[in-house]
């Protein structure tokens, strides 16, 4: 057994053992895994071959959008003439698709065992989160520690709970419709119910959305593909059941939902998450109405802090609230072209993984698309190396570079 894993260990590449190492830590410490990153960068920069980014190109030019945001960031701040920390924050989208593009690695080679270690990853970090409640919970009494932000304990809740989604997502699509052995489909099933578990207790709405409409998904296309309607119609019923017994059982996932419906229902007030969401997308969406071409640039956030304070909303102007959209927040930074840039990367990926049927990417881009919506995911550490690491990964495991 032990030679067997050292034999499978020379067999990765330096580039592959760093890839791996990255997304092992990634679910744990966003921070940590950058270090990782790094390592795999320099890798590839001494190994890539430009023969590859040559051929990857000519198949699909797709990241070269990715890149285009950034350069259109740095010119846009380049003319303002002021510095901005934007250009650090946001080099992923320029670095990851040139070392993905140059690295010598067959992207479709590993996609298996990529997600494989990334729900192992994610399974072992959601129990490490369980067993750190609990103990808060022992020591304190207090049930919120197996909740929501208490619970994720390394990362943001709502970023952590589409970490975890995107492993739900793997998980289910090779339970589904992958041929493994049956003590690996138990071992996905535990995953799955765990993943599961963990993002209702996370109650990050996006992702409750996310995994909801993913499940649906998977389990109609299992039913058209297979003709196995009564095992698909349980699993829906199954889904529906879990879904009722979460919303009535758990007092904060309940809170939530309860607060967004009527929220959605209701004029915005100062309440709650979704109220104050509907206030900051009305201010950005004013400000972008005035420079709708050129964006606001580095300024872009003190330019929505302006507007609140104009519109007199003392609650997101203390908290310092970006546009919590990342579709506002480029249009706000950068203008219509950002906007243009980032629409064509989701519609493109949606495309290429439908034409591939890869509904783990479609589940990505499901995630990411809900994601984009509420957050200014581009804003933070922690969604955009989430969102440039799997959209590279992803669209270039469509291309076989054997070919």
């Amino acid at each position: 057994m032990e030679n067997s894993r050292s034999k499978y260990l020379s067999s990765l590449s330096v580039s592959e053992i760093f890839l791996f190492l990255f997304l092992i830590i990634f679910p744990f410490h966003k921070h940590i895994a950058v270090f990782a990153l790094y390592a795999l960068a320099l890798s590839i920069l001494f190994t890539g071959s430009f023969t590859l980014f040559k051929q990857r190109i000519k198949s699909d030019k797709t990241l070269f959008a990715m890149a285009a945001i950034y350069v259109l960031y740095v010119l846009r701040i380049a003319v303002q003439g002021k510095y901005s920390f934007e250009i650090e924050q946001k080099i992923s989208l320029f670095l990851f698709p040139l070392i993905f593009l140059y690295a010598t690695t067959d992207w479709s080679k590993i996609y298996k065992k990529v997600f494989f270690v990334y729900i192992t990853s994610c399974v072992l970090s959601i129990l490490f989160c369980y067993a750190v409640g609990l103990y808060r919970y022992n020591a304190t009494g207090d049930s919120s520690f197996l909740f929501y932000y208490k619970l994720s304990y390394f990362i943001h809740a709502g970023y952590y709970a589409m970490y975890l989604s995107l492993a739900f997502a793997a998980a289910l699509y090779f339970l589904l419709f992958e041929d493994f052995s049956r003590k690996i489909k138990m071992l996905l099933l535990f995953s799955i119910m765990l993943l599961a578990v963990g993002i209702l207790f996370l109650s990050a709405k996006a992702s409750l959305i996310a995994i909801v409409v993913i499940a649906l998904i998977f389990i109609g296309i299992y039913m058209k593909s297979t003709g196995q309607w009564k095992k698909g119609f349980l699993s829906l019923i199954i889904v529906a059941a879990i879904a009722l017994l979460a919303y009535f059982s758990l007092p904060v996932l309940k809170e939530r939902i309860d607060t967004f419906i009527s929220s959605l229902k209701e004029n915005p007030k100062y309440s709650d998450t979704t109220s104050s969401r509907k206030l900051i997308w009305k201010r950005a969406i004013d400000l972008i109405a005035e420079k709708p071409l050129a964006g606001y640039g580095g300024e872009a956030n003190n330019a929505l802090y302006a507007s609140y304070e104009t519109h007199a909303m003392p609650y997101e102007l203390e908290k310092k609230y970006n546009a919590h959209n990342e579709f506002l927040q480029i249009a706000l930074a950068i203008g219509v072209v950002g906007f243009i840039l980032l629409l064509y990367l989701l519609v493109q990926g949606f495309y290429q993984s439908w034409k591939s049927r890869d509904l783990i990417f479609l589940a990505f881009l499901l995630i990411v698309s809900i994601g984009f919506a509420t957050e200014s995911m581009l804003e933070t550490e922690a969604g955009i190396i989430y969102f440039c690491f799997f959209y590279c990964f992803l669209m270039l495991s469509k291309i076989n570079t054997n070919a």
